[in-house]
């Protein structure tokens, strides 16, 4: 065995070496894609965690909306000067907590109809411009920048 080896001359062993090489720069060139892969895969999976836990509370608050609602509405009807106090620090209370996950109610005051966050259910003939909302039939929320409910509210139409 030592005479074949021996045999190999310079140019074959230079040749071979140049092979090696490039096997190696291939190899590292792979692990250098693969560790780029890994890292766009780690920045992948963190962004889809943080969104997970950012929306995670999204269908229990979109349940508690309903209380928020019934909250108000009492509110609204509740003569009682002792009770309407009672309810609005309950009120208070429980719109700071939801607040604190995140949830804005969509201000509609004064504003034109907008179809990304308001759904039209009752339109009104007036002399006011087009599209201007009238009445907010049930308040609308977002949670985190995505409109979980859609305001419901009374648009107008010119007359004509």
């Amino acid at each position: 065995m030592q005479k074949e080896h021996s045999k190999k001359t310079l140019k074959d062993i230079k040749y071979e070496l140049k092979e090696k090489i490039k096997l190696c720069d291939n190899y590292l060139n792979k692990l250098e894609y693969l560790q780029a892969d890994f890292e766009n895969y780690k920045k992948i999976v963190e962004k889809e965690k943080i969104e997970y836990v950012k929306f995670a509370n999204e269908k229990v608050i979109i349940k508690l909306l309903s209380v928020l609602d019934d909250l108000e509405f009492a509110l609204l009807n509740i003569t009682d000067k002792k009770d309407k106090n009672g309810i609005r620090l309950i009120f208070n209370n429980f719109n700071n907590i939801l607040n604190n996950f995140g949830l804005k109610k969509i201000d509609i005051a004064d504003k034109k109809f907008d179809p990304n966050c308001c759904e039209a259910v009752s339109i009104e003939e007036t002399d006011d411009d087009d599209q201007t909302i009238l009445d907010e039939i049930q308040s609308g929320y977002i949670l985190n920048d995505k409109v979980i409910r859609y305001a419901k509210v009374k648009i107008s139409k010119i007359r004509g």
